[in-house]
Parts: C-alpha cells; sequence; structure tokens
C-alpha cells in the first residue's frame, strides 16, 4: 500500500496538479473563441487569483457552454484514470 495516500499534503498537491491539467485542457478549448482583451482578463485575473475561481468565474461569463466543456474534459479525465 502507498503511504503518500494518507498524507493529506500529497493528496493536495495531488488535487492541484490534476486540477491544473483539467483548466489548461478548458483553456485550450475555449481559447479560439476569446478575444485577444479576453486573454489578458484571464491572464490578469490568474496573476491575482492563485485558487482559479475568477477565472472560471469569467470563463462562465464569456463561453456559453462552458458546463457542457467542463463535463466533457473530467469524462476524459476518468477515462484516462481507469484505463
Amino acid at each position: 500500500m502507498d503511504n503518500n495516500s494518507n498524507n493529506p499534503q500529497v493528496n493536495e498537491d495531488l488535487l492541484n496538479q490534476v486540477t491544473a491539467q483539467v483548466v489548461a485542457k478548458i483553456l485550450m478549448r475555449v481559447a479560439k473563441d476569446l478575444t485577444d482583451q479576453d486573454v489578458d482578463q484571464i491572464e490578469k485575473l490568474d496573476a491575482e487569483d492563485k485558487d482559479g475561481k475568477a477565472v472560471m468565474k469569467y470563463l462562465y461569463e464569456k463561453v456559453p457552454n462552458m458546463e457542457t466543456i467542463i463535463f466533457e474534459e473530467l469524462q476524459e479525465l476518468r477515462k484516462q484514470a481507469s484505463s
């Protein structure tokens, strides 16, 4: 058994890494629909708000099918994790 699975810091680090990967994939998918001003705003929000909540809120406002994109990326992550 892996002792790291019982370590809260390791679990939090892993969760942060997975979250960052999913957010990066989401950003790549929606980037084509964003203006240069949108990208500038996302970069500004990201620099100010390290937990990503402000970026996600902004994306929800700008991308009409954001929930679908998030769902699809999470499904893909589950599929990769189970294979």
